[in-house]
Parts: C-alpha cells; sequence; structure tokens
C-alpha cells in the first residue's frame, strides 16, 4: 500500500491560543552623547493563531527573527498542551521523555510551508 504525504499538524490536549507576531508600536526614548533626547518608534508585528484540542493545522503569513519552530511552540509545550507536532515527511517535534526530553526534528520554521 502507498503511503500518503500528511500535512503538518500539531495535537493539542486543551484550548490554546498560539500568539507569535500583530502590528502595534512601542516607543523607547534615549539620550545621545550630547544629551539630547531621542524618541524611537519600533513596529512589532504579531500574528495570533487559535488552535482547538485534538489536531490542528496552520500556516503562518508573519515570521518572528527566531523561526526555530519548537521556540516558538515553547508556551504550549511548558503549559502542558502540546502533544506533537509533525510535517509531511514525518519529521516531528516531539517529547521523547527520557530518551532527550523535546526534540525538534523540523527545525525552522518556513512561510510556504503548512504546520
Amino acid at each position: 500500500m502507498k503511503k500518503k504525504a500528511m500535512l503538518v499538524t500539531i495535537v493539542l490536549l486543551s484550548l490554546a491560543t498560539f500568539v507569535y507576531g500583530q502590528v502595534s508600536k512601542k516607543y523607547t526614548f534615549s539620550y545621545d552623547p550630547s544629551g539630547n533626547r531621542i524618541l524611537r518608534s519600533h513596529d512589532i508585528i504579531t500574528q495570533e493563531i487559535s488552535l482547538k484540542t485534538g489536531w490542528n493545522i496552520f500556516s503562518a503569513n508573519v515570521l518572528p527573527e527566531d523561526r526555530n519552530l519548537k521556540n516558538m511552540l515553547q508556551p504550549l509545550i511548558d503549559a502542558n498542551y502540546l502533544i506533537k507536532v509533525m510535517d509531511e515527511t514525518g519529521k516531528s517535534i516531539e517529547n521523547l521523555g527520557i530518551y532527550g526530553g523535546w526534540v525538534n526534528n523540523i527545525g525552522d520554521i518556513q512561510a510556504t510551508e503548512g504546520y
């Protein structure tokens, strides 16, 4: 029997919201060497993805500076919501328990992929 490719999926134990990237402004004040005040504006872009209990599929149109998918999902791991993430090739992010804890075999998130 021929195996079919799987879409990347996430399995959750409970409802969760995955926030990693919404457009907002952040302002910082600093001073130059002459004592002049400098106001800087920083754009902050976030994306919120709502996930349900069970299997989920998502894609992202915002890529963070740290593209490591496990790092992006770390809040779900820390809350004990995440069971496993798989991509279409069978690579996964999962907890191997005493054999290595949480391992990321997927690597970085890609804008062209679904997860």
